[in-house]
């Protein structure tokens, strides 16, 4: 699952998630297809027991966002939520 503001702005869904594979694919390919030239400039890896977080500067979005992760126990991403200065 993935929670981001722009979900909410995008898609018109309340709850600001996208599930599943299908949601996420649909949700970063409309991203590129807005943003042809998306970029992001990383500015910090920050690491947890069972999760982690980026800070990064979004370019098309122009400023500084935040995502953390949830980990399972194979390792993949659970749960993801991005967090939007400003």
């Amino acid at each position: 699952m993935f929670q981001s503001p722009v979900i909410r702005a995008r898609f018109g869904k309340a709850s600001g998630e996208v599930r599943g594979l299908d949601e996420l694919r649909t949700y970063w390919s409309g991203a590129f297809k807005a943003y042809p030239d998306l970029r992001f400039e990383l500015l910090d890896v920050l690491a947890g027991v069972d999760g982690g977080a980026i800070r990064y500067f979004s370019h098309a979005r122009g400023c500084e966002v935040i995502e953390v992760f949830s980990f399972d126990a194979s390792g993949l991403v659970a749960r993801a939520a991005a967090f939007y200065a400003g």
